[in-house]
């Protein structure tokens, strides 16, 4: 498959547009500086909403479908990033779960909104600098040899790292019940361990797809699927199940069932549950041990607040961009790109912690003056390594998301699964981008891709060709 940076009429036209919005909001931006706070947090947040809308209609009209990686990207960007702007602007009398993190509303506040809204216009802009040819070569999959390859190598796959993968869930609920949640993470464990069981993520995908022809099971197993990563929130970690579950989700509606009004209702009534299951647990951590009575007199409850719980804990990101903006380079220097070079330095295994001050330097809020779980964002990394001047690369995140984005969408519609394989990691990394570092995009791609080529040819030497079927095949969603 040949892949070109190019930019067609679409594109064009919507590049235009967004830079047009780009240049009037932030002209309009500069006029209300000096308004009052309150006033200025409703007239931002009606910026961003409506930056939002038409972000979402160019790049539709560009070529992305509606349910792509590049348009969940951008989404979960402004959900991150502004959640708590729009409960400021509309809510003022909300009571916060942690912490009302745009207060005091000074000028770094401020700089670090327009920032971050900045960055996500231009980093639009770099997925619509990106295009996928119509005419590919496609693995139809008509033969059964090739379901069956590819479900075996998903079956392999499941038996090495499910178990890997309920036993660390395991110990971290234990370490949740003996303490209160902090970090979703168990000491002195070993992260070839951790590493390979996220794995369980190609897995759960793989197999599902193997049943396109049978949807009754490929529910079956999206559901097992969703069931399992839903029994890791126990623990107080969250991240890892919902971009997996997004991931998952994703690639069904992409490839065995599109929404349809039954469907979409079911869906509907599930995320209902799992928005509320996450702020459930959001709420438990930060009063009390989790337990399963906890989260069901939770799930039971009549609350119907738990949008707004959401919008409240998923800005709390913000935080870190705000703290990036006031400790750089204050307090902490400008890294000059170095992040994105060193984090290819964590392929290599950690041997007597050697990596780890690599690995701080990369995950930079450790080194706050102000000492709080940050966690991490593209947008706060953008600037700790570049300040203002990482506008600049900002499209090239919007490049890079827009690949990852054209790449899966491409091998689901083609079947390709064998080819989809190799780009899970980079999918879920992509996703996971937005509250993490670049390191996501690291170890784990680079493991994952070795991990798959061994397993194929390990476990499939007879039936490998199968994999590949190739026929003509063109289609014009990209």
């Amino acid at each position: 498959m040949k892949i070109k940076t190019r930019i067609n009429a679409k594109s064009a036209i919507g590049i235009w547009i967004t830079l047009s919005l780009f240049a009037l909001s932030n002209f309009l931006l500069l006029l209300i500086n000096y308004t009052e706070s309150s006033l200025w947090i409703s007239l931002f947040a009606i910026i961003t909403i409506i930056a939002l809308i038409e972000n979402s209609i160019v790049l539709i009209y560009s070529g992305y479908s509606i349910f792509s990686i590049a348009l969940a990207f951008i989404a979960l960007s402004y959900l991150f990033s502004f959640g708590q702007v729009y409960i400021n602007a509309w809510l003022p009398n909300h009571k916060f779960i942690t912490s009302n993190f745009l207060w005091p509303m000074n000028d770094i506040m401020r700089k670090a909104l327009v920032f971050s809204y900045n960055v996500i216009q231009l980093v639009v802009v770099g997925m619509m600098l990106t295009r996928e040819e119509k005419n590919v070569l496609v693995d139809s999959i008509k033969s059964k040899d090739a379901h069956i390859n590819i479900r075996r190598l998903a079956i392999i796959i499941c038996i090495i790292t499910v178990p890997m993968r309920l036993y660390y869930i395991y110990r971290l609920i234990v370490q949740t019940r003996l303490n209160t949640y902090k970090l979703a993470v168990v000491e002195n464990f070993s992260g070839v361990f951790i590493q390979l069981s996220y794995f369980c993520l190609i897995g759960y995908i793989l197999l599902m797809l193997s049943f396109d022809r049978n949807i009754i099971k490929a529910r079956m197993v999206l559901v097992l699927s969703v069931l399992l990563l839903g029994a890791e929130m126990l623990s107080g970690g969250r991240v890892y199940a919902v971009v997996s579950i997004i991931s998952i989700v994703y690639c069904y509606i992409n490839c065995i069932e599109k929404p349809k009004k039954k469907t979409l209702i079911a869906v509907l009534i599930a995320g209902f549950f799992a928005l509320k299951l996450l702020t459930v647990i959001t709420t438990l951590r930060t009063s009390s041990v989790i337990t399963i009575s906890a989260i069901g007199k939770g799930l039971l409850s009549t609350d119907h607040s738990f949008i707004v719980n959401a919008l409240d804990e998923f800005g709390s990101t913000f935080f870190t961009i705000r703290e990036t903006l006031t400790e750089v380079p204050s307090n902490l220097p400008y890294h000059y790109g170095q992040s994105y070079i060193k984090a290819w330095s964590l392929v290599l295994l950690n041997i007597n912690g050697m990596l780890e001050p690599l690995q701080q330097s990369i995950e930079y809020p450790v080194k706050f003056a102000l000492k709080y779980a940050y966690g991490g964002s593209y947008i706060g990394e953008l600037y700790y390594n570049f300040g203002y001047i990482g506008l600049l690369f900002a499209p090239l995140i919007g490049i890079l998301i827009g690949k990852i984005s054209n790449k899966t969408y491409c091998y689901l519609v083609a079947k390709r699964y064998y080819s989809l394989a190799y780009w899970i990691m980079p999918m879920f990394a992509s996703l996971m981008w937005v509250r993490g570092y670049f390191n996501v995009f690291t170890r784990g791609v680079v493991w994952g891709i070795v991990f798959i080529f061994i397993l194929s040819r390990l476990c499939l030497k007879r039936n490998y060709g199968a994999l590949h079927v190739q026929n003509q095949y063109n289609y014009s969603s990209l």
